[in-house]
């Protein structure tokens, strides 16, 4: 038995859409309610390249029907892409799950399929001559691309929300609202692309030989084994989801003795115990040393200190820099080396930190230190 070089490109794209989704899975807490969504994906993607791919070597009526269910998949890939970002973002007590709606147009296809298998051969031919199948097609396709553009924009929405939610409950960036970024930015390619093959198709009547439908589906397919392979070779990207909902208080949540005893256990933990220095600090972690729930903690840092988390925590980091700056450590270390030691992660969150509590670059900041330290020095001389 031979294999030709379309059949060896046909086992590496399904056995590498298993592989993945199999092996997502035995990455021991790591986004694991996340992952178990992802799989599902991968295990569509690879079935949808199968699909694609044997569509075009075989041209028998068993395939044609067998590509007719592989079809509905248009209906599960906005949806479920939602819900894998949704569970990556964000801590729920229990697994995030879409409700019965969001399935809805998978429902309907699933009962148009089941139509096509009670018609024989002659009678799809005639339906199609006819043209009765052409604008079930067309629906099918408009359908399915009003879903992708739907939860297209969801992601949007669900980055923007996180952005919002991001500095109350961390003190550092994840970078994550990036890499959703890049991946909407290529989603958006693959959906411009299917509204010119359906435009061309069904307006115009011209197929074209590349940006056509097969494609698209085939493109957005391998495109999610890069998500696949991306999460798994850099989970530490998704260091810490947090909680979507805070619960909100009243200006009463806390009595007065309750949050001068906060005000102190924050001083001690801030000032003697240094846990700014903690590059992963969470609002929840601060919470627990403080011995109080992180709405509680939420609730005093926004109406008491007016700063969001992120804002409180990095103020104390910027201090503890501009320490060592003026005990001459920049001298011996570089500045990112000194951001560091202070409990910053990234360049990138310790540079918009600085300019957003100093009101300046800490370069800037150092040589007007140095420049002020030196003029000093001649007046005192004088």
């Amino acid at each position: 038995m031979s294999f030709s070089l379309f059949d060896i490109l046909l086992i590496v794209i399904v056995s590498q859409g298993i592989f993945l989704a199999i092996v997502l899975q035995l990455i021991p807490n790591r986004n694991k309610t996340a992952n178990n969504v992802l799989s599902v994906i991968l295990l569509i993607a690879s079935v949808i390249c199968a699909g694609r791919v044997l569509a075009y070597k075989y041209n028998s009526f068993l395939i044609v029907r067998i590509g007719t269910i592989i079809d509905g998949t248009i209906y599960l890939f906005g949806p479920l892409l939602y819900l894998y970002f949704r569970r990556l973002l964000f801590r729920d007590k229990e697994a995030y799950k879409l409700s019965f709606k969001h399935y809805i147009l998978i429902f309907l296809f699933g009962i148009y399929a089941v139509w096509t298998f009670t018609l024989s051969q002659d009678e799809i031919k005639a339906n199609l001559n006819n043209g009765d199948l052409r604008i079930l097609f067309l629906l099918i396709e408009l359908t399915g691309l009003c879903s992708m553009l739907f939860y297209t924009y969801k992601l949007t929405q669900l980055t923007s929300t996180y952005k919002k939610h991001e500095q109350s409950q961390i003190a550092y960036n994840q970078n994550i609202t990036n890499y959703i970024k890049r991946i909407i930015i290529a989603i958006s390619i693959f959906i411009s692309i299917w509204v010119f093959s359906f435009v061309s198709g069904y307006v115009f009547r011209y197929y074209h030989p590349l940006f056509n439908y097969n494609m698209m589906w085939l493109s957005i397919s391998i495109f999610m084994y890069f998500i696949g392979f991306y999460s798994l070779t850099q989970p530490e990207i998704f260091r810490l989801p947090i909680k979507l909902t805070v619960r909100k208080a009243s200006r009463d949540r806390m009595s007065e003795r309750d949050i001068e005893d906060l005000k102190s256990k924050l001083i001690v933990a801030m000032d003697k115990e240094n846990l700014y220095l903690k590059p992963n600090l969470s609002l929840l972690m601060l919470a627990k040393y403080a011995n109080t729930s992180s709405n509680n903690l939420s609730w005093y840092l926004n109406k008491i200190e007016n700063k969001t988390f992120y804002r409180f925590i990095n103020e104390h980091r910027i201090n503890a820099f501009i320490k060592k700056v003026q005990n001459n450590e920049h001298q011996e270390k570089t500045l990112l080396a000194l951001a560091f030691e202070v409990g910053f992660n990234t360049k990138s969150t310790f540079n918009k930190s600085f300019r957003t509590i100093v009101n300046d670059t800490p370069v800037n900041y150092i040589k007007k230190t140095i420049s002020k330290n030196k003029s000093d020095s001649i007046q005192l001389v004088d």
